[in-house]
C-alpha cells in the first residue's frame, strides 16, 4: 500500500522599513546659461563658463547617492568605513563635484560639466557632508554594501548647488548681471 507524500508548508512574513528621499531643484538653467554661470560662479568664488546644454544635462541627471558616497570615500581617501563615517567627514565643493563626476552611469555632458566645476572651484571651505546627505539607517552599512533593490537618487544640479550654497555659508552672493545678459549694462543681483 502506497501512502501519499506528506504536505509540508511553512508560513513566511516579510517586512520593509519605509525609507524616503526627496529632491529640491530648479529648472533655472533653461533660462540663460550666463545668469546661472554668474550665480553659481559667485557661490563657488570663481568664473564658470558652462552652456545652457551643460546645465540642462546636470538638471536632468540623477546621481545614485550611494555610488556618490562610495566615490566620496575614494576622493577623501577613506577606507574600511561606513556610509555614516563618510558623511561625518567634510569636503570641498571641488571634491564633491569630482566624486559626482566619478559616479557610474552619468552622461558625458554632465560628467564634463562637473569636472569643469571641480577644476574651477576655488572656494576651499569644507562643508560637513551630513548637511548635504542623510542616509538614515542605510548609513550603518559599509561603503560599497548597497542593499539589493534600494536606489536613492538625487539631481546632480540640486546637489552641486546645495553644496555650493553650504560652502558659501551665510554670505550673500552679489552678481553683476549686466555682463551676462545682453542689453543690460548695470544690473546687480544680491
Amino acid at each position: 500500500m502506497m501512502m501519499k507524500p506528506p504536505v509540508i508548508g511553512t508560513p513566511a512574513t516579510a517586512s520593509a522599513q519605509a525609507e524616503a528621499a526627496f529632491s529640491v531643484g530648479s529648472r533655472l538653467a533653461s533660462l540663460n546659461g550666463g545668469v546661472v554661470n554668474a550665480l553659481l560662479g559667485g557661490l563657488l568664488g570663481t568664473d564658470i563658463s558652462l552652456s545652457v546644454m551643460d546645465y540642462s544635462a546636470l538638471a536632468s541627471a540623477d546621481i545614485d547617492v550611494l555610488s556618490f558616497t562610495d566615490a566620496l570615500a575614494t576622493e577623501l581617501r577613506l577606507t574600511g568605513v561606513s556610509y555614516s563615517d563618510v558623511l561625518a567627514s567634510k569636503a570641498t565643493v571641488g571634491q564633491i563635484a569630482t566624486a559626482m563626476a566619478d559616479v557610474p552611469g552619468l552622461d558625458r555632458t554632465s560628467k564634463l560639466a562637473l569636472q569643469t566645476m571641480a577644476a574651477g572651484a576655488t572656494n576651499m571651505v569644507k562643508i560637513p557632508l551630513s548637511h548635504l546627505i542623510d542616509l538614515g539607517s542605510v548609513g550603518s552599512l559599509g561603503v560599497g554594501q548597497k542593499p539589493a533593490g534600494l536606489t536613492v537618487a538625487a539631481s546632480a544640479m540640486s546637489m552641486v548647488t546645495a553644496a555650493a550654497a553650504l560652502a558659501n555659508g551665510t554670505n550673500q552672493v552679489q552678481v553683476n548681471l549686466g555682463a551676462t545678459i545682453p542689453g543690460l549694462t548695470s544690473t546687480t543681483l544680491s
